[in-house]
């Protein structure tokens, strides 16, 4: 079971840390849960903060992030992955002839160029576009008589294939 998302903005050359966390917050809806920046150069549980904070979470890291030095063990997902996540969207919905809805929304600039801006402003692109794919697969599941169709499917069977959440499992520095 995936929990959501982890937004992780950590460049190589910056103390700072971002992380945004994106929660299913109802049957349509995706919403964060919690949003924290961290300095590892001055917090000394900075790394068990960000473990604590990806745990069950499908990490998505930001345009230009790494996760070196960072303790992460999945693949993390990138903005590329979050593309092919808003075509299965649309597939769905040309599928289920779905026609009416406004497009989702691409990625915004950031308002400034820092970790906490930049980590937000794809967390707020990843929650359009998994908001998107649950008002669609509701729709899908009110259309559909069949009881295996009723499932609820969070997410496209493909990405939770090919990317795994963080495992929960004890902080080792």
């Amino acid at each position: 079971m995936v929990l959501g998302f982890a937004t992780v903005d950590y460049r190589a050359d910056s103390h700072a840390a971002a992380v945004w966390v994106t929660h299913r917050t109802s049957a349509t809806v995706a919403s964060h849960g919690n949003a924290v920046t961290i300095d590892l150069a001055e917090d000394p549980d900075g790394l068990r903060k960000i473990h604590s904070l990806t745990r069950d979470c499908l990490v998505v890291l930001t345009e230009g992030s790494t996760v070196e030095g960072l303790p992460l063990s999945a693949r993390p997902m990138t903005l590329k992955d979050i593309e092919a996540f808003k075509s299965d969207v649309a597939a769905l919905q040309a599928e289920l002839r779905i026609l009416d809805g406004p497009p989702i929304a691409d990625l915004a600039e950031p308002s400034e160029d820092n970790a906490t801006q930049r980590a937000f402003q794809t967390a707020n692109y990843v929650a359009r576009v998994w908001s998107e794919w649950l008002r669609t697969d509701n729709r899908r599941r009110r259309g559909n008589q069949a009881t295996e169709s009723q499932k609820v499917q969070e997410l496209p069977t493909g990405l939770l294939e090919e990317f795994v959440p963080e495992p929960v499992e004890a902080f080792s520095a």
